[in-house]
């Protein structure tokens, strides 16, 4: 049931404009907790492009409180090690590159598994829907 609750917020998020998608990003992001990691991975997937157009407050104790991750060190762990996945992704591969698990290890500085994560299984995927 949960792997249809996941597919569901997929497609109903994306179908969203984008005011209502950065007004539901702190839930997406407080829920990743008790997820299994492809679900993770999956919401992770949706709040990533959002996350350069979302407007803090000025306040310093309104933003720190924002998605509440200092209390949820779980969560600030899975975004943060996410993120750095995704600086850690090529914008395209090299030339002539064979697409073996060693290939994109040595060639891009992420394992295979990583980048099969991040790309969804999706080796087309380009780095702009992943960065908004």
């Amino acid at each position: 049931l949960q792997n249809f609750t996941i597919i569901y917020i997929k497609l109903a998020f994306l179908r969203l404009q984008k005011a209502e998608q950065l007004q539901l990003l702190p839930r997406l992001v407080n829920c990743l907790e008790d997820r299994i990691p492809t679900s993770q991975d999956t919401l992770l997937l949706l709040v990533t492009p959002l996350l350069g157009s979302v407007e803090l407050p000025d306040a310093l104790a309104e933003r720190a409180g924002w998605l509440k991750l200092r209390e949820r060190t779980a969560v600030k762990t899975l975004l943060l090690d996410f993120l750095l996945d995704v600086l850690l992704l090529p914008y395209k591969p090299p030339a002539g590159v064979v697409s073996g698990d060693q290939a994109l290890g040595v060639l891009f500085c992420i394992d295979a598994a990583t980048y099969k994560r991040l790309t969804a299984g999706n080796a087309g995927v380009k780095l702009e829907t992943l960065v908004g």
